[in-house]
């Protein structure tokens, strides 16, 4: 009998583009690590890569946080609509947070505040 797995309290997806160097910080802005207030609370991230030129890496991302996942879209169009719409419906959570560009830090304590709310 397979384990249930229980659903993430948070969901959070971040859609990108072209972003290599400013999408590692973004990602560690949302980490365990420096996100606040977060006991009890499980989320997981997922980066939804709108075809960049040069992709993703799973592996570098992977390191910054185990709960990040990646997926990437070929032949994407402009918009980051598509990727949006796909990312959230990939995730679990009981709320969903949506970063539409990966270039973002994250203040401490955002995400707890956020399911608060």
């Amino acid at each position: 009998m397979p384990l249930l797995r229980r659903r993430p309290d948070l969901s959070v997806v971040v859609v990108c583009y072209d972003m290599q160097r400013e999408l590692p910080r973004t990602l560690r802005s949302l980490s365990g690590s420096h996100q606040q207030n977060l006991d009890g609370i499980d989320y997981e991230i997922l980066v939804v890569d709108n075809g960049s030129p040069d992709p993703v890496e799973a592996r570098s991302i992977a390191r910054i946080d185990p709960r990040i996942r990646l997926r990437r879209i070929d032949d994407a169009p402009a918009s980051p609509a598509m990727a949006a719409n796909i990312g959230v419906s990939l995730t679990s959570g009981r709320a969903v947070c949506l970063i539409l560009d990966g270039a973002r830090m994250v203040t401490q304590g955002t995400l707890a505040t956020g399911l608060r709310a």
